[in-house]
């Protein structure tokens, strides 16, 4: 079947004799629609009946469709015209066409907005009695939960409403929440003037999220560790630095921060610095959501040798993202290596204790620097 035209395509043609009178513009014809329809709805008008509603409004009728294209036969006496009428017409019972009256609509956003307003008040109600089980808890965010919470909204997300602004009306709500539940702020890395790191953190945290600067990377984990900020934003590892940050989290007590997401959880913001990447830290355990990855650290007395480790791993099933070496100028004979493996994986996991042995024990320490909930992809976004 042959799409409806839209109303801009519509031929209108005028018949009066031989006499030709002036093209009909659209907001004429709408105004017409609206009349028409309010007629047959309001009169109960049948397909091939007319009547004359009133004055100024004067006579409407439709056809049968026919078959194929749906086409209509409609007549309107305008005020001050003659008799217009259309050959080839939107199907007529299609509500995609129906035009109301613009007060009408917003009348009935309004009554939505309140729903949604009422929806949101009761949400935080729920938010203030799980609050009871956080009480003794120091820090609330849970990551895992969150993330959840996203992958399930797009999983059931249908219509025209974008997922990239559905996430971040989410996200204010969450971050919103999380806020009643006890102190929250931001620590990002930001070296001189670049703002990228920034946009990253306030597009996934929040417009108003308490949110500040630190110079180095050095510091954010000083801060997140005294719980000066309650988590920090650093730039990815890659295998060039010379004083990699992740090193300091190598430590197994309860204030030592660990990964916990990976920004931007959807691409292609207006973030600056577009294409720019970080990991969020925080004193919290990776909790698994089904789609994840982690970081391990791996210490040794010797370097390891990256495709004997890449071979291990995929042969016990744990693909490996990223992989980076560092020799502890403290103790220059202990090698630290840092593991980026896809789903999720703790030290005792027997897969990782059957790479242990294939090192023959060579390899001394293992610690999870915790890990993500994948982000989403554009293909997700569509």
């Amino acid at each position: 079947m042959t799409a409806d035209p839209p109303f801009s395509t519509i031929p209108i043609l005028a018949l009066s004799g031989a006499r030709k009178t002036p093209p009909l513009k659209n907001k004429d014809i709408l105004a017409s629609f609206r009349h028409f329809f309010y007629f047959r709805e309001k009169c109960g008008l049948p397909s091939g009946e007319s009547r004359t509603p009133g004055r100024g409004s004067g006579r409407a009728w439709e056809s049968a469709p026919r078959t194929g294209y749906a086409r209509r036969r409609l007549s309107f006496d305008f005020p001050a015209r003659k008799y217009y009428h259309s050959s080839a017409f939107p199907n007529m019972d299609d509500p995609k066409i129906m035009v109301r009256e613009l007060t009408d609509l917003r009348r009935e956003i309004d009554a939505i907005d309140d729903q949604l307003h009422d929806l949101l008040r009761k949400r935080t109600e729920i938010v203030e009695e799980v609050r009871v089980y956080k009480q003794n808890e120091r820090i609330k965010i849970r990551p895992a939960r969150e993330a959840e919470i996203i992958y399930r909204l797009f999983a059931r997300h249908s219509g025209p409403f974008p997922k990239r602004e559905l996430f971040r009306m989410w996200r204010e709500m969450i971050v919103a929440t999380l806020r009643l539940e006890g102190p929250f702020s931001v620590g990002v890395y930001m070296h001189e003037d670049d703002c990228g790191f920034w946009d990253l953190a306030r597009d996934h945290f929040g417009s108003f999220a308490p949110m500040q600067a630190f110079p180095s990377t050095r510091r954010i984990i000083e801060a997140v560790q005294k719980q000066e900020v309650t988590l920090g934003i650093l730039p990815l590892p890659n295998r060039e630095e010379t004083e990699p940050w992740w090193r300091r989290l190598v430590f197994e007590d309860a204030t030592s921060p660990r990964i916990i997401a990976r920004l931007p959880f959807v691409p292609d913001s207006n973030a600056r610095a577009a294409g720019r990447e970080a990991l969020v830290i925080c004193p919290v355990k990776q909790e698994p959501t089904g789609r994840d990855r982690t970081y391990l650290a791996m210490e040794s007395g010797q370097q390891l040798a990256p495709a004997k480790l890449a071979g291990a791993l995929g042969d016990v099933g744990l693909p490996i993202v990223f992989t980076a070496d560092s020799l502890d100028p403290n103790r220059p004979q202990v090698w630290q290596t840092l593991v980026e493996l896809e789903g999720f994986v703790t030290p005792d996991d027997a897969r990782i204790k059957a790479v242990e042995d294939v090192f023959e024990n060579a390899i001394t320490r293992v610690v999870s620097l915790g890990g993500y909930a994948i982000p989403l992809t554009p293909a997700e976004l569509e």
